[in-house]
């Protein structure tokens, strides 16, 4: 008897978790790494929305600043 094939849901990722993992690459970078010092900013593509609850949360952080 041959078994079924399971079908998977495979979520896609929201626009702000594709802009995290955007911004989470240029901090580890090992240039941003050694310098201790990034600057990011917001492409055309990327809404506000998701923008300001970036700097809300990273307003958060200690050793952070915006």
């Amino acid at each position: 008897m041959a078994k079924s094939a399971k079908k998977y849901a495979v979520r896609q990722p929201s626009s702000y978790e594709l802009m995290g993992a955007r911004i989470q690459k240029i901090i580890n970078s090992p240039k941003a790494q050694q310098a201790r010092d990034v600057t990011v900013h917001r492409l055309p593509d990327e809404s506000e929305a998701d923008w300001s609850r970036f700097l809300e949360e990273v307003a958060e952080a200690e050793n952070v600043k915006v």
